[in-house]
């Protein structure tokens, strides 16, 4: 028991050393006047345990230690809901005993934050985790950045997204076949087969990489000891392991076989890229014509043949190209990005579909007389499929890919308005735009903002009591509508941001919009629908 006065000890001196970094936190916040909350441990996942220690014990604390100390005894409020009415302010910051974060709720500091790309910068120090291939567009900052931008941007071009309609509606397809043949015992394998249907996809659009039936991306290629699809989704569910551990750590002899074998995933999927690499240079006979890039087929082939050679802007500045190490990474960020963004919105647009039926048969009527098979259908059919884009808006609404967009004043102090006070942000304090809080206000969306209603996307469309009436129709006969009555709504700037928003705004955007409207058409055309597999006695 010699231990217990000891560890006791340890405590007392974390409670105080925490107690101390707070009351001089606030301290230096208080006069810049936005409203702050206190939270205990720092976000590090090496601290979480500290959250045993309840709130209203250091609360007291501080009380008590402030009287001794002389300061003010207002009461540190130490989370947003204690706020009266539970009304979230505009901004506020969130005081942890070693850092200092700003989350931003309002849709015009949002935009005004990101799209001043200089003054709140990227967290180099957490985005640059994910250059475990190469530095890439999603890390890179300053000139870097720019010079990234500038080469991958345009190679989202038209064809790429032709490829991507055409070959994912070849695709689900061959995945919706695969369904009906289980028949009434349904599957069980939905996010699975949609995962797969993804980095399909992907391979053909993104790297050129074609999979068939019979020849899947499970498939195992010559000279590879596993298949591209497992290299990429042991590389996806095991990202935290290798941004956290060195490449060096899963060469180690000892590992157990779930290390070793997410260290062989990623040197697999590496090797996937430089064939990509190799094939597409070798492929290439005059390099030097600039005008190839816009004739690419893929997302690879367009990137790589934009980064050969130097490029001149109009102020005369060359820029050099991609080198090898930078092509890889941005490879991986966009498999990253596109695949895991697009997979999941599918996934969760069908369970919601099948959640809430009325909504399969709203999409239906715009799919009446379109033929998404037809080899204009890209150009000819996809912009007319808008309920089936306000399905993924909606989606992506609710459940975007990521909560919050992480940022930093950097070395130098920002300002900020909010209504017509400017308030200084200080240098080196973390900046988090809440995208849940932008996506749910009631002041833009609604009082029914928490509610899944794609309609609310499309002005001049059919009002909610109509989709509620026709609820029960099944048949395509009756799915008729006036489609160019119809149009989409554009959210102002900082409302809705689940690609980002500003000049860092997802590139890949059109890739994976045109992705899930492609899905959505091959899913619940010809009076296809979705329900789900109830279990005994639901």
């Amino acid at each position: 028991m010699s231990w217990i006065l000891p560890f006791l000890y340890t405590i007392v001196l974390w409670f105080l050393w925490t107690a101390g970094k707070l009351l001089r936190g606030y301290s230096r916040l208080k006069p810049l006047g936005l409203p702050i909350f206190v939270q205990i441990y720092d976000p590090n996942p090496g601290l979480l345990l500290i959250r045993v220690f309840s709130n209203r014990l250091l609360n007291a604390a501080l009380r008590n230690l402030r009287r001794l100390l002389g300061i003010s005894d207002t009461p540190l409020p130490l989370k947003p809901r204690d706020l009266p009415g539970n009304d979230l302010p505009a901004a506020y910051f969130r005081l942890c005993p070693s850092s200092v974060e700003l989350i931003i709720n309002d849709t015009e500091l949002a935009s005004n934050v990101l799209s001043r790309r200089n003054d709140f910068i990227k967290l180099v120090e957490i985005a640059g985790k994910l250059d475990i291939y190469g530095p890439s567009v999603q890390t890179a900052e300053g000139d870097t950045w720019r010079r990234h931008r500038k080469i991958t941007a345009p190679s989202f071009n038209e064809r790429v997204s032709s490829s991507v309609w055409t070959e994912t509606v070849e695709q689900a397809e061959t995945m919706v076949q695969s369904w009906i043949r289980h028949g009434q015992a349904g599957t069980y394998d939905t996010a699975a087969d949609i995962n797969r249907l993804t980095i399909q996809v992907f391979s053909f659009a993104g790297l050129g990489i074609k999979y068939t039936v019979t020849n899947d991306a499970r498939s195992l290629k010559p000279g590879h000891s596993i298949s591209y699809g497992e290299a990429l989704s042991t590389v996806l569910d095991s990202l935290i392991l290798l941004v956290l551990l060195p490449a060096r750590f899963f060469t180690l002899a000892l590992l157990p076989n779930r290390f070793r074998k997410v260290g062989t995933a990623s040197a697999e999927f590496l090797n996937y890229m430089r064939e990509t690499l190799e094939h597409e240079r070798s492929k290439s006979e005059d390099r030097a014509d600039a005008s190839r890039v816009t004739s690419a087929g893929n997302f690879a082939a367009a990137l790589i043949r934009a980064s050969e050679g130097e490029s001149v802007d109009n102020q005369g500045h060359r820029s050099q190209g991609l080198t090898d190490s930078e092509i890889f990474g941005n490879l991986f960020i966009y498999n990253v990005a596109g695949h895991a963004t697009t997979a999941n919105a599918i996934t969760y647009a069908i369970a919601l579909l099948a959640a809430y039926p009325k909504w399969q048969n709203w999409i239906a009527k715009e799919m009446d007389g379109l033929d998404v098979e037809d080899p204009l259908a890209y150009e000819d059919t996809f912009p007319k499929m808008k309920r089936c884009l306000a399905v993924m808006l909606e989606t992506l609404r609710l459940y975007p890919p990521g909560i919050a967009i992480p940022k930093t004043t950097g070395a130098s102090p920002q300002t900020i308005l909010i209504g017509n006070r400017t308030y200084v942000i200080p240098r080196r304090t973390y900046v988090t735009v809440d995208t849940m809080s932008l996506h749910t206000n009631t002041d833009h969306w609604g009082l029914d903002a928490h509610v899944w209603r794609p309609n609310r996307w499309l002005v001049g469309g059919e009002p909610q009591h109509a989709v509620e009436s026709q609820a029960h129709v099944v048949s395509p006969s009756n799915c008729k509508v006036q489609k160019d009555t119809e149009t989409l709504l554009e959210p102002r700037k900082g409302v809705y941001v689940p690609w980002s928003d500003g000049p860092r705004v997802c590139p890949g955007r059109r890739f994976s919009q045109v992705e899930f409207v492609a899905a959505m058409a091959v899913l619940f055309q010809r009076g296809r629908r979705v329900q789900p597999k109830l279990s005994v006695g639901e």
